[in-house]
């Protein structure tokens, strides 16, 4: 399981989680109890896009690989499928400019994590090329580019003998 880290608003009393206060839960659990309507999401996709912004700023300054703060994938993912799904559950019963806002901030975090892995993968494809199965690289990658990465390499290796 993952960390905790979706804001909510718990609206019944589940276990040791009181009725009104607010947490940070697991993904995973956030989108059970969200769905069944146990919590309340403190939505902060603008928050979400903000920091992919600074990423993709960051990487697009530095020539080597940067390291990206923790779970920047899981976290954007989640804010993706939290919003996908508000706007699907209340399209009919939303006022259209909380609507409209949400769409917009949706299509600028899927554009800018488009634009992060892009760049990451260039980079990460050089730098397989460069320095195949190097610990030192897998250190600033995610888990999901370490696999890339990996794959990568022994491709490389391959192709160049």
């Amino acid at each position: 399981m993952s960390e905790p880290f979706v804001p909510v608003k718990f609206l019944v009393s589940v276990g040791d989680y009181k009725e009104g206060m607010m947490y940070l839960i697991e993904p995973e659990v956030a989108k059970v109890l969200w769905t069944v309507g146990a919590v309340e999401v403190i939505d902060e996709i603008g928050k979400m896009v903000g920091e992919v912004d600074r990423a993709v700023m960051e990487e697009k300054e530095s020539e080597p690989l940067t390291e990206l703060p923790k779970n920047l994938y899981e976290r954007a993912e989640f804010w993706i499928w939290y919003t996908e799904e508000y706007i699907r559950r209340n399209s009919r019963r939303a006022p259209v400019d909380d609507i409209n806002v949400r769409l917009a901030k949706l299509a600028n975090l899927k554009k800018k994590l488009r634009t992060l892995r892009a760049i990451r993968l260039r980079k990460i494809l050089t730098t397989a090329m460069l320095r195949p199965h190097s610990d030192g690289i897998l250190a600033r990658l995610t888990p999901e580019e370490a696999e890339v990465y990996e794959y990568l390499s022994t491709v490389v290796e391959r192709w160049l003998g």
